[in-house]
């Protein structure tokens, strides 16, 4: 090339291009050992691709390899960055059932559709009709994948990329559902939200709001069918975000699930006890006080020997007394006048 008086820019260019095709086909080889999504475990898929640390090791690696390989073919350090976490795309995992051309007309859809409702949110808090708008661009955004995917295609998507789906995610952890499990409660709980909304109704309306709340209870019953007492209590209590930040704690702490459930109930029922106290008129100020306080030590004792003390100090760190003060509040310390 350098012969018949081709540029050296154009010689980078077309070097940088030929090595770049290369350790691409390496990195696949990398995300593809490693790169099986399995939508029903719970937490942040983005979050879990972004924080392999094997995966990010040895895309580092290939992204240090990669530049050295260009500096002794081009004579300088190439220009290009490194990138953060060695280049992982957390949606070509998500998307690994569908073909490379595919994946690119989704994420073109799908990041059309963000852009969209990134302007929508960008005044605030959204009111009763942003959620609206929101829900229809939603159903947009659903018509076009639909029409670009196959049946099967589009409900792995949904099981994947849907806001149901990653909702699910997050509040599920404790619930640990299997695969069919978690298609079970998806199909139904996608049906109400193609209808209200992912994130609750928004409207005041009262006509609405009963549509909701029939259409609602329906969706439990259902759940409730579908998983049984015994399981339909785990559901129940697993979005229940006080119970997830606790269930959090006892898994760092290596404490079984029970553990979880032991303080959770205990604090069902110190709540139950509180609200009995305060409605009762025959106790005077001095009584009321004396008997939440009652219900707050005790309730306080009991949760500490569960937790025991290293997950008893997180649980208070991270305002796991919250609902203890409610009950009845510390004792301000009052600190003396110096003399």
């Amino acid at each position: 090339l350098r012969a018949i008086g081709c540029p050296e820019e154009t010689i980078r260019d077309i070097i940088t291009a030929d090595v770049n095709k290369l350790f691409e086909s390496r990195r696949k080889e990398i995300t593809a050992s490693t790169n099986k999504f399995e939508f029903w475990k719970a937490g942040n898929p983005f979050e879990a691709a972004i924080m392999d640390p094997d995966r990010i090791e040895k895309m580092q690696a290939l992204a240090k390899e990669k530049r050295a390989l260009l500096k002794e073919l081009l004579g300088v350090e190439p220009e290009e960055k490194a990138e953060l976490f060695g280049g992982i795309n957390p949606f070509e995992s998500m998307l690994d059932f569908l073909s490379p051309a595919k994946q690119n007309d989704v994420m073109d859809i799908f990041m059309k559709f963000q852009a969209k409702q990134a302007k929508l949110f960008s005044g605030g808090q959204p009111d009763a009709e942003d959620m609206k708008a929101m829900q229809k661009m939603k159903k947009e955004m659903d018509a076009e994948m639909a029409g670009i995917l196959s049946p099967k295609e589009y409900e792995d998507f949904q099981l994947r990329m849907s806001d149901t789906a990653m909702q699910m995610r997050m509040q599920l952890a404790s619930l640990d559902p299997n695969e069919q499990e978690f298609r079970d409660i998806f199909k139904i709980k996608n049906q109400f939200d193609d209808q209200f909304g992912t994130y609750g109704m928004a409207s005041t309306d009262k006509a609405e709001r009963e549509k909701y709340q029939a259409a609602q209870k329906d969706m439990n019953d259902q759940l409730k069918t579908l998983l049984g007492d015994a399981r339909y209590t785990d559901y129940t209590r697993a979005q229940d975000y006080q119970y997830q930040n606790l269930y959090r704690i006892t898994q760092k702490n290596d404490l079984p699930k029970e553990a979880a459930n032991k303080v959770y109930d205990m604090k069902t029922t110190a709540d139950a006890e509180a609200r009995k106290v305060r409605a009762d008129s025959s106790l005077s100020t001095d009584q009321r006080k004396a008997a939440l306080q009652g219900i707050r030590t005790e309730t306080e004792n009991s949760m500490h020997t569960v937790l025991g003390d290293k997950a008893w100090s997180s649980f208070q760190k991270q305002n796991g007394s919250y609902f203890l003060n409610n009950i009845s509040p510390t004792p301000r310390t009052v600190v003396p006048d110096a003399p």
